[in-house]
């Protein structure tokens, strides 16, 4: 495969703005999240404005379109419940605290395509404010977290099976934690910040599960502490956190959590002094936020931000086998200088791969490179694929490209071109050999002739 890379320079990158959305149709505090495949994200319970009640309503949010949908309530309203959205269709709710300040439920389960609600009830108590995140397509990790009466870190951790709707027990964390985020990436999952003691002295450190294993170990420690907020890992490969750093105190904060070296990467203000409200991200590259409180005051405002900008494009969008098509890929960070990129290009079709090349430029730029189309290859609808992408910052292959669409044509390949022109140039050669040797007998006549003229010129002389 021929690679050709072209590197070109382009403007720094675009300034960082949040832009406002419309405000949220509730307002409650410690409302539970949980982003859906389709990019929705579905919101559940909190704690009502100016009253010690729950609320139980459930609403639906596009990013895409910034619109709210009302759906079913829930059975029981809850505040500061985790919610993890699985494979099978439903949502699961871990750890609410209803109006009474209790938090022995069990589980809520939300069924998003019929909008219904179930409650499945264990005999045990599964403890307050504690992280859930789904480990693979059927298991839900539930770690840290606080026991209640008095409130207390955590370090016990359990997973539950949503395939026999059971619990089974984890390795705990390494030390009682609580009020931390919990994001996966890859095989790993990862504890950051929180509290570690009944003081509330704040935690650096980020943890680290090694889901295949089912070992914790302390991955790193940030130069900065996280405390009562929320946070994704988003389509620029960084976590991005939203929320406290001080017990008690709001200290509004936005950071970008590098999981490569748990280096912070500094972030524009937010537009709001709430706090430990939710933050999503979406498919065109934005993280949104919403909600939080601010002394006493809860907020319904939503924010959206830009995290990059890319494009993806061929030289042409049709070509016939056996010739090549030009990739281009360019990706521009709105907030850090990027330390390079390298990526993949895959021709496919219906899941097969015809041929592939790799891509890679240095800093902010465009790469390009020349695929090779196999001359063998039938002509048809494929698409070319850039995956793999890794800009040297934050978790590698995060950062998608909507797929290339590519025509190959009936058009004769390279090689059938060389068989048409050897043929005419067989056919030339043999025009060539049949006029060479009618051209000989002219020469051969000609000379004849000659010398019969010589020899009658002799005898003429003779007499």
């Amino acid at each position: 495969m021929v690679l050709c890379l072209l590197f070109t320079s382009v403007p720094a990158a675009a300034a960082e703005e949040w832009k406002q959305l419309d405000d949220m149709p509730f307002q409650t505090y410690g409302f539970s999240t949980a982003q859906l495949p389709d990019g929705k994200v579905l919101f559940n319970g909190g704690v009502k404005e100016g009253s010690t009640d729950n609320s139980d309503e459930t609403w639906l949010y596009d990013p895409e379109t910034d619109t709210w949908d009302n759906r079913a309530s829930s059975p029981l309203a809850l505040a500061h419940a985790s919610a993890v959205y699985m494979p099978d269709g439903n949502v699961y709710m871990f750890c609410g605290k209803d109006s009474s300040s209790q938090w022995d439920h069990g589980v809520m389960i939300y069924d998003v395509e019929d909008d219904s609600w179930t409650t499945v009830n264990y005999p045990f108590n599964l403890g307050s404010v504690r992280e859930a995140a789904a480990l693979d397509d059927w298991r839900i990790l539930i770690a840290g977290g606080a026991i209640t009466h008095p409130m207390m870190p955590e370090d016990q951790c359990i997973i539950f099976d949503t395939r026999v709707g059971d619990f089974f027990k984890a390795e705990p964390l390494p030390y009682p934690l609580g009020y931390g985020t919990m994001v996966k990436a890859g095989d790993s999952m990862y504890y950051i910040g929180g509290f570690d003691a009944i003081d509330m002295e704040l935690s650096f450190t980020v943890l680290r599960y090694d889901i295949p294993a089912g070992h914790w170990e302390e991955y790193g420690r940030m130069s900065e502490p996280h405390l009562l907020g929320d946070g994704v890992l988003a389509s620029d490969g960084l976590v991005h956190l939203y929320g406290s750093v001080a017990s008690y105190i709001n200290v509004e904060m936005w950071r970008a959590l590098d999981l490569r070296d748990c280096s912070i990467k500094p972030r524009p203000a937010v537009p709001t002094k709430a706090t430990t409200g939710a933050i999503v991200s979406t498919s065109d590259g934005r993280v949104v936020i919403f909600g939080g409180e601010d002394h006493i005051t809860y907020s319904r405002e939503v924010f959206s931000l830009d995290l990059y900008e890319k494009d993806a494009w061929l030289s042409s969008g049709d070509t016939g086998p056996g010739t090549s098509v030009r990739v281009y890929a360019q990706f521009e960070a709105t907030s850090f200088e990027n330390q390079g990129m390298t990526a993949s290009a895959y021709l496919v079709k219906d899941g097969v791969t015809y041929g592939s090349c790799q891509l890679s430029a240095v800093g902010n730029g465009t790469a390009s490179g020349l695929l090779e189309v196999p001359e063998d290859l039938g002509p048809g609808e494929y698409q070319v694929l850039i995956t793999d992408v890794d800009t040297g910052v934050g978790i590698p292959g995060v950062i998608e490209f909507d797929p290339l669409p590519l025509t190959v044509t009936e058009a004769p390949t390279p090689t059938d071109r060389i068989g048409e022109l050897e043929d005419q140039l067989s056919d030339l050669k043999e025009d060539l050999d049949e006029k060479m040797d009618a051209w000989v007998g002219y020469v051969l006549i000609g000379m004849l002739v000659v010398v019969l003229v010589v020899c009658v010129i002799m005898l003429l002389r003779k007499k």
